[in-house]
């Protein structure tokens, strides 16, 4: 996985997974479901693209990538208990 330890990729996998549901939720509600199933490549380029810009602390090019009413969270541990931090575009 790229240099990636085996410990690190669960912590990845749920900010990921988190950060997906955060931007989907004001999307989900606004509009019908779509029977179109979306194209995994497409999906998986954004939330590359997402966590290039973290890595490269650009703020405006995650900005670009969020929808406006989107909100990120972010879990990390500091002083050995999980601290949530909620951000919005």
């Amino acid at each position: 996985m790229g240099g990636m330890t085996t410990k690190r990729f669960p912590t990845r996998l749920a900010r990921c997974v988190l950060m997906l549901a955060s931007l989907c939720r004001p999307a989900m509600a606004q509009s019908p479901p779509s029977p179109a199933v979306p194209d995994r490549e497409a999906v998986l380029a954004t939330v590359q693209a997402f966590f290039d810009t973290m890595s490269a602390k650009d703020v405006a090019g995650a900005r670009r990538l969020l929808i406006p009413e989107g909100t990120f969270h972010s879990i990390r541990k500091q002083d050995g208990k999980p601290l949530l931090r909620t951000f919005t575009s």
